[in-house]
Order: structure tokens, then C-alpha cells, then sequence
């Protein structure tokens, strides 16, 4: 993708509703959906991308009247058996808003059939209709319900820290190595 000087990989994508993204555990892991329209590509790809290295996250948002924005973070990983979200470095300048570090840092992903978050009486999943690094519960939901339509229903698609508490109408999720926004930067390729 040539957002930011390229390199990116999509992750996720959200623009319509002809995915359904209320789904379990195992098609979380492996991935599911169309690459030319909704889809998420699968945690287990995450992982492997991820796990080692320095990647960088740019969030892409699109609310009912039509206004794009952004957040970026520096760093972003996804490791162990239960896909543990690490994202750091927010940039500051984006206009988004940070809606992950301070409540889904660190989490664990969560689906209907496999609960992770910290609420001792509610499956966040469940309760969001989605799947994600939950505490207890969100300040971004993502891969919650498609309403296509605005709305400020707590089950659709998220990112308080912009438009709360609306929905938003499309979303986009990428990642790419670090060292990709250094040599456009001008610098040098990590050894």
C-alpha cells in the first residue's frame, strides 16, 4: 500500500459488512474473508510476522460524514499461544486519537468461544459482539458488529478516543517493519 511511503501489509479490513467478523476462536487464528474486500488475515500470521523484529501499526478510520483519519504506533506485536497484543509509541500527531495502548496493551485476544479479558462477569466478546484484545471491556473495537449505519450501539465497530460514542464506517488495520519508515526517512537499513 502507498500510505506513508508504502511497505504496508493489510491486516484488517472493514468497509461494508459482507464479512461477518462475529466468529470463534479457530477462524480468528487462521483468517478469514475476501483480501480484495473485508477480511482478517489471520492471527496465527500475525504472530509469525510479528514476533520478531520491530513493526510499526497504522490504523485507518472513515466515520459516517465521511472523514478519514489516522493513528500510528512504532512498535506493534503479536506473540504466545493466545496472541498477546504489545503496541507502544504512539504518535502523537495522529489524528485518531490512542485508543489502544492504555486499555488493550498487554491483553490477550478474545473470541465468543475463548474469553481472555479481565471482566470476572461478562464476556467482553460476547457482549461486543466481536473479537479483540479486551480488558475489561474496550476503548477500541474494531471487529465489533457492521451496523452500516451510524450508531452508538457499545457492540459496533469502534475507537472511542475519536468518535465517541459513534460508530465508525470503515476501518483499516496495517503493519510494516520499522526499518521500512527509516529508509524512506533517509536513513539506512538495521544490520
Amino acid at each position: 500500500m502507498e500510505t506513508d511511503g508504502g511497505g504496508w501489509i493489510v491486516i484488517q479490513r472493514r468497509q461494508d459488512g459482507t464479512v461477518d467478523f462475529y466468529r470463534n476462536w479457530a477462524d480468528y487464528q487462521v483468517g478469514f474473508g475476501d483480501l480484495s474486500g473485508e477480511f482478517w488475515i489471520g492471527n496465527d500470521i500475525l504472530r509469525n510476522l510479528t514476533e520478531k523484529g520491530t513493526w510499526q501499526l497504522r490504523v485507518e478510520l472513515e466515520d459516517w460524514d465521511n472523514e478519514k483519519v489516522y493513528a500510528e504506533y512504532g512498535q506493534f506485536q503479536i506473540s504466545g499461544d493466545n496472541y498477546q497484543l504489545k503496541v507502544a509509541s504512539y504518535n502523537d500527531s495522529s489524528p485518531a486519537g490512542d485508543s489502544l495502548t492504555r486499555k488493550h496493551n498487554g491483553k490477550l485476544f478474545s473470541t465468543k468461544d475463548k474469553e481472555n479479558d479481565n471482566n470476572p462477569t461478562e464476556s467482553c466478546a460476547r457482549m461486543s459482539i466481536g473479537a479483540w484484545w479486551y480488558d475489561w471491556c474496550y476503548v477500541s473495537n474494531l471487529n465489533g458488529k457492521y451496523y452500516g449505519q451510524r450508531t452508538a450501539n457499545m457492540d459496533s465497530m469502534r475507537w472511542l478516543t475519536w468518535k465517541k460514542p459513534q460508530s465508525v464506517k470503515k476501518c483499516s488495520m496495517k503493519i510494516r517493519p520499522y526499518y521500512i519508515s527509516k529508509i524512506i526517512d533517509g536513513g539506512q537499513r538495521p544490520t
